[in-house]
């Protein structure tokens, strides 16, 4: 979190913080973040350096990390959609469709 931290507040010189409040900054934000995985809170802090004026505040990291987690759920969820079926006969009939699809709409039928 003090390598996350020190990066984001090279973005920011007017934040003015020391080392040590960095330090100290960083144990906070690891207990406010902690409900979230790293490449998550990697992702939050990118939105912030892209998006912020100013040093972000713990709650807007927060929201950050939030809005990147709702991101990595959606993309979970897509994923699995289209993960393919574990047996044989399911993943022909599934292929059956996508070939009717692609038939209707070309003209095909």
């Amino acid at each position: 979190m003090l390598k996350l931290l020190a990066r984001l507040s090279l973005h920011f010189p007017q934040s003015g913080r020391t080392a040590a409040e960095l330090a100290a900054l960083s144990l906070d934000l690891a207990e406010d973040l902690a409900p979230f995985p790293l490449p998550v809170v990697e992702r939050g802090f990118t939105y912030a350096r892209r998006e912020s004026r100013w040093f972000p505040s713990t709650a807007q990291l927060v929201e950050f990390c939030a809005r990147a987690m709702g991101e990595l759920r959606r993309f979970e969820e897509r994923q699995a959609l289209l993960a393919p079926e574990p047996d044989w006969e399911a993943n022909a009939q599934r292929g059956l469709r996508w070939c009717a699809i692609i038939r209707q709409r070309l003209g095909h039928v």
